[in-house]
């Protein structure tokens, strides 16, 4: 099973940076504004300029900063590239792939495989999640949290572990700091 489900993670991922890659009328508008304050922020922290990097974070007024927060350790390593955002919506929606499989385990350990693998395999067969896995939206990583969260409220609702409580808040929280309407809601 973790074979197949790694072997489904791979291919989802590369048939997205293959299509990302090969498709230049996708929208570029997002990738670019959220692109430069990761850069602004990988900049900052390169230069060891902690003030520089809050006064990026203390600009996100409309959106939430997370995105540019896990956006600067991929510059940091990628290079401050156009295409480097992509890196991490790509990995964010193959992440979406095991998530599911894991979030249906968590409505049953002993029979939730199943569950799991089918919500896995439509996901990485899914032409949204494909599209949103190729665009440096909100969207993939903002879908993979909100898969965690939900898989770990369910594990806390069966468990009542304070521990698994502690990951549904961490998950939802992580979900509304990437943006506040999907932690909302």
């Amino acid at each position: 099973l973790v074979v197949l489900l790694a072997v489904i993670a791979a291919r989802t991922g590369r048939v997205l940076w293959s299509a990302a890659l090969a498709a230049d009328a996708l929208p570029q508008w997002d990738g670019a504004k959220y692109g430069v304050s990761g850069v602004r922020i990988a900049d900052a922290l390169r230069r060891l300029d902690p003030l520089a990097a809050t006064a990026e974070i203390d600009r996100h007024e409309l959106w939430p900063p997370l995105f540019a927060l896990l956006e600067a350790p991929v510059f940091i390593v990628a290079g401050d590239e156009y295409r480097t955002p992509l890196v991490l919506t790509i990995l964010a929606a193959v992440a979406i792939v095991v998530a599911a499989w894991w979030a249906g385990r968590q409505i049953d350990p002993d029979t939730g495989d199943l569950t799991g693998v089918l919500a896995a395999v439509a996901l990485a067969a899914s032409p949204m999640q494909h599209l949103f896995g190729t665009l440096v939206m909100l969207e993939a990583p903002g879908a993979l949290l909100l898969i965690l969260a939900l898989g770990s409220y369910v594990r806390w609702r069966r468990t009542g572990r304070p521990s698994h409580a502690r990951s549904a808040w961490i998950a939802t929280s992580a979900l509304f700091f990437l943006k506040y309407n999907y932690g909302i809601s």
